[in-house]
C-alpha cells in the first residue's frame, strides 16, 4: 500500500470519528440532555444492576454531580468531534474520546465484564481514538492548511 492512499485512509478514519462524535453529540442536544438531566436517568438505572467500584463511583460521584456531567458529555462530545474534523488539537481530542469511552463503558458496569465484547462501539472506538491519540493522522489536511492565517498558533 503506497504512502498517499495510507494517508488518505487514516484521513478518512479521523473524519469518521469526528461524525461519530458530532452525531452523538448532536443527538444528547435534540433529545434534552441540556434541558432535562437524562444522564441522571440512566446513572440511576445502572446504580441498580451495578456492584464494587462501579457502583462506590455512581453513588457517590457520578449520580450527584450528574447535572453538570451532562453538559460535560454533550459539549466534549461536540468538541472532540468538532477536533476531529478541523484537524485541531486532535491528540487531546483523542485522549478525551478514549476517556469518554473507557468512562461510559465503567458506569454502566460493562467495562470489566464479558458484555464488553459484545458492544460494536467499544473496541473501534477505543483503537481509533488511540490511534489518532498516537499518531494524529492526518495532520496535514486540516482546517490550518487552508487557512494560512492560523500558522502563528500553535493548534
Amino acid at each position: 500500500m503506497s504512502m498517499k492512499v495510507m494517508l488518505i485512509l487514516i484521513l478518512l478514519l479521523r473524519l469518521s470519528l469526528g461524525l461519530f462524535w458530532i452525531d452523538h453529540g448532536i443527538d444528547k442536544v435534540n433529545s434534552g440532555w441540556l434541558t432535562e438531566n437524562k444522564l441522571k436517568l440512566r446513572l440511576v438505572k445502572a446504580n441498580i444492576t451495578a456492584s464494587g467500584a462501579t457502583k462506590s463511583y455512581l453513588k457517590h460521584f457520578a449520580i450527584p454531580a450528574s447535572g453538570v456531567l451532562r453538559y460535560f458529555v454533550t459539549f466534549g462530545e461536540l468538541a472532540v468531534g468538532l477536533a476531529f474534523l478541523a484537524g485541531f488539537w486532535m491528540k487531546p481530542a483523542a485522549w478525551g474520546a478514549v476517556f469518554m469511552v473507557l468512562n461510559f463503558k465503567f458506569a454502566d458496569s460493562r467495562l470489566w465484564s464479558l458484555e464488553v465484547f459484545g458492544d460494536a462501539y467499544v473496541f473501534p472506538l477505543l483503537l481509533a481514538g488511540l490511534a489518532v491519540a498516537y499518531f494524529a493522522f492526518g495532520a496535514e489536511w486540516t482546517v490550518r492548511r487552508f487557512l494560512p492565517a492560523l500558522e502563528r498558533y500553535d493548534l
